[in-house]
Protein backbone atom coordinates (compact mmCIF):
# COMPACT_ATOMS: atom_id res chain seq x y z
CA UNK A 1 0.00 0.00 0.00
CA UNK A 2 0.70 3.75 -0.48
CA UNK A 3 0.00 6.32 1.48
CA UNK A 4 -1.68 9.05 0.01
CA UNK A 5 -4.26 11.56 1.68
CA UNK A 6 -6.18 10.44 4.52
CA UNK A 7 -6.17 6.52 3.45
CA UNK A 8 -3.96 4.54 1.44
CA UNK A 9 -4.20 2.94 -1.96
CA UNK A 10 -6.01 -0.41 -1.89
CA UNK A 11 -7.62 0.82 1.39
CA UNK A 12 -10.99 1.81 -1.01
CA UNK A 13 -13.46 1.92 1.92
CA UNK A 14 -17.10 2.35 1.07
CA UNK A 15 -19.03 5.38 2.28
CA UNK A 16 -19.47 3.82 5.64
CA UNK A 17 -16.64 3.60 6.48
CA UNK A 18 -16.05 7.12 5.26
CA UNK A 19 -18.82 8.51 7.40
CA UNK A 20 -17.39 6.78 10.29
CA UNK A 21 -13.94 8.06 9.50
CA UNK A 22 -15.33 12.12 9.53
CA UNK A 23 -17.51 11.32 12.67
CA UNK A 24 -14.69 9.92 14.41
CA UNK A 25 -12.95 13.65 12.96
CA UNK A 26 -15.83 15.62 13.81
CA UNK A 27 -16.22 13.88 17.59
CA UNK A 28 -12.12 14.79 17.75
CA UNK A 29 -12.37 18.55 16.35
CA UNK A 30 -14.93 18.91 18.76
CA UNK A 31 -13.04 17.50 22.17
CA UNK A 32 -10.24 19.85 20.74
CA UNK A 33 -12.20 23.19 20.35
CA UNK A 34 -13.44 22.51 23.71
CA UNK A 35 -10.02 21.93 25.22
CA UNK A 36 -8.71 25.02 23.25
CA UNK A 37 -11.69 27.01 25.44
CA UNK A 38 -10.68 25.52 28.46
CA UNK A 39 -6.88 26.30 28.07
CA UNK A 40 -7.84 30.07 26.74
CA UNK A 41 -10.11 30.63 29.79
CA UNK A 42 -7.44 29.25 32.13
CA UNK A 43 -4.89 31.42 30.24
CA UNK A 44 -6.98 34.54 30.93
CA UNK A 45 -7.18 33.41 35.13
CA UNK A 46 -3.58 32.97 34.62
CA UNK A 47 -3.24 36.80 32.98
CA UNK A 48 -5.58 38.06 35.57
CA UNK A 49 -3.67 36.43 38.50
CA UNK A 50 -0.18 37.82 36.92
CA UNK A 51 -1.08 41.67 37.11
CA UNK A 52 -2.93 40.90 40.53
CA UNK A 53 0.73 40.07 41.79
CA UNK A 54 2.30 42.32 39.62
CA UNK A 55 0.51 45.19 41.40
CA UNK A 56 1.16 43.35 44.64
CA UNK A 57 4.47 43.38 43.80
CA UNK A 58 4.88 46.92 43.54
CA UNK A 59 2.77 48.20 46.67
CA UNK A 60 5.14 45.52 48.91
CA UNK A 61 8.15 47.13 47.43
CA UNK A 62 6.82 50.44 48.08
CA UNK A 63 6.36 49.58 51.84
CA UNK A 64 9.43 48.29 51.39
CA UNK A 65 10.85 51.61 51.10
CA UNK A 66 8.83 53.38 53.14
CA UNK A 67 9.54 51.53 56.02
CA UNK A 68 13.20 50.91 55.04
CA UNK A 69 13.29 55.11 55.08
CA UNK A 70 11.74 55.00 58.86
CA UNK A 71 13.95 52.59 60.05
CA UNK A 72 16.81 54.52 59.21
CA UNK A 73 15.46 57.88 61.09
CA UNK A 74 14.57 55.90 64.18
CA UNK A 75 18.01 54.88 63.75
CA UNK A 76 19.58 58.37 63.24
CA UNK A 77 17.50 59.52 65.88
CA UNK A 78 19.01 56.96 68.42
CA UNK A 79 22.45 58.34 67.55
CA UNK A 80 21.66 61.58 69.24
CA UNK A 81 22.87 61.98 72.27
CA UNK A 82 20.65 63.49 75.49
CA UNK A 83 22.47 66.38 77.15
CA UNK A 84 24.47 64.80 79.84
CA UNK A 85 23.41 64.74 83.62
CA UNK A 86 25.05 66.27 86.30
CA UNK A 87 26.81 64.34 88.40
CA UNK A 88 25.61 64.66 92.44
CA UNK A 89 22.03 65.61 90.94
CA UNK A 90 20.53 69.37 89.43
CA UNK A 91 21.55 72.58 91.73
CA UNK A 92 19.33 75.08 92.90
Amino acid sequence: MVAVGWGAVGDLAGPAALQERVTRLEDENAALREEQQLLEDEQRRLEAECERLRAEGERLREANQRLRAEVEALRRASKRQAAPFLQGGPHA
